[in-house]
């Protein structure tokens, strides 16, 4: 058998040993499939969860109507590795909405 193609002479990551949680952030306008595209990839991450989160547990308005239902608020959030925020161009720092 040929001698696999080595790229890098680093040592491979560990393996994950705990679970990650993850926190994917919806606000009004934001745009659905910067939303569920990430879920849909990092909801195959093994030994993972993600948690569906927005300012308040009320349900937001993408940019083309369609409603999103968060599972907690921010303050109900707990504390994970990563945190998913996807683009829109209606979000700003100071936003009243996302602040």
């Amino acid at each position: 058998m040929d001698t696999p193609i080595t790229i890098s002479d680093r040592n491979k990551p560990a393996l994950q040993s705990h679970h990650l949680a993850i926190g994917a952030l919806v606000f009004p306008r934001l745009d659905q499939i910067d939303f569920t595209g990430s879920f849909e990839v990092l909801s195959r991450i093994p030994d993972s969860g993600i948690h569906v989160i927005a300012k308040t547990k009320s349900p937001v308005r993408d940019i083309q109507g369609l409603i999103l239902t968060p599972e907690m608020s921010i303050a109900e959030a707990p504390n994970g590795e990563m945190v998913v925020l996807g683009s829109s161009r209606f979000w700003m720092v100071g936003n009243p909405e996302t602040d």
